[in-house]
């Protein structure tokens, strides 16, 4: 089977390139390659390709921004799954495509389902939640996440990890919750979901791909503080537990962005592990790339 990955430079785009299941050819399109926002670009790369299945992880995930460039957010998060749903509808090829937790606006008690209706609190929420929509009403599969994290880009974990290393005083929201879900986590999920899905059959739906159990934001902090520790390494910076609304973000955040996965198992029998496993892989990943360096 040939599948076709979108946004195969992002992290989670990495994991699945490098996790191609046997007897599957992935071919990796970055932005770089090709322009989401041109849709005729997009349109000629589908009928190019012809691939048995889509899986698109491509996004505009600069949140704070999007609150000022809504235009690229929705054109990349809502237009852009759109378009590549509705060609894998017009030619019965399975389609998956990743969606957020931002869809929520945080202020439920226990964990969000799937029948729990979204209401986003920012523009970049907004545009996720109509391309997740789009997805749905074209037969495709929505994958939502939370909190991902990799050791090869920019983000929260290398984050915490450079800044105690080098001694830096880091403020992080404990009013925060969620599940911390490992890009090749997240990947995994996806490579099971198409294989139980088959080629020439529609993915349809919408489940929740997270890791098990719950967190802050601070007390993931304070994990991979502990997780330096565990490795003999001198932590010199300092971690400060604040409320989010005293961090200078241009774009609201939700505060629960607890993620119920009980669809997921029932359906494929999937379960994607604690989130503790995968984050003390990340900052072994991230240990390692340094010492490269």
């Amino acid at each position: 089977m040939m599948v076709l990955v979108l946004g195969a430079g992002g992290q989670i785009g990495k994991s699945l390139m490098k996790r191609v299941p046997p007897g599957v050819k992935a071919v990796g399109l970055t932005h770089a390659a090709l322009d989401l926002t041109d849709e005729s670009a997009l349109w000629s790369a589908l009928e190019s390709y012809s691939p048995e299945a889509v899986i698109n992880v491509a996004a505009y995930t600069a949140v704070d921004r999007a609150e000022t460039e809504s235009a690229a957010a929705f054109a990349v998060n809502a237009r852009a799954p759109e378009l590549i749903a509705h060609w894998c509808r017009m030619r019965a090829v399975p389609f998956i495509h990743f969606g957020t937790d931002y869809v929520f606006d945080g202020t439920k008690n226990g964990a969000y389902t799937e029948a729990d209706p979204v209401s986003p609190v920012n523009v970049y929420g907004r545009s996720k939640a109509e391309g997740e929509a789009a997805v749905i009403r074209e037969g495709g599969a929505v994958l939502r996440v939370g909190w991902v994290h990799a050791s090869t880009v920019r983000g929260f974990v290398p984050w915490v990890v450079k800044g105690l290393l080098a001694g830096g005083d880091l403020r992080v929201a404990g009013d925060q919750k969620g599940a911390p879900t490992a890009a090749r986590t997240a990947a995994e999920i996806a490579w099971q979901v198409l294989s139980a899905v088959g080629p020439n059959r529609a993915a349809g739906g919408l489940y929740h791909a997270a890791s098990s159990g719950v967190t802050t934001r601070f007390e993931a902090a304070c994990f991979i503080r502990d997780c330096l520790t565990q490795e003999g390494l001198a932590v010199r910076g300092k971690l400060t537990e604040v409320k989010t609304k005293d961090i200078a973000f241009a774009a609201a955040r939700p505060l629960n962005c607890v993620l119920a996965t009980d669809r997921l198992h029932r359906v494929f029998g999937i379960e994607a592990g604690p989130w503790q496993t995968g984050l003390s892989q990340t900052v072994r990943r991230i240990l390692s790339e340094i010492s490269v360096r």
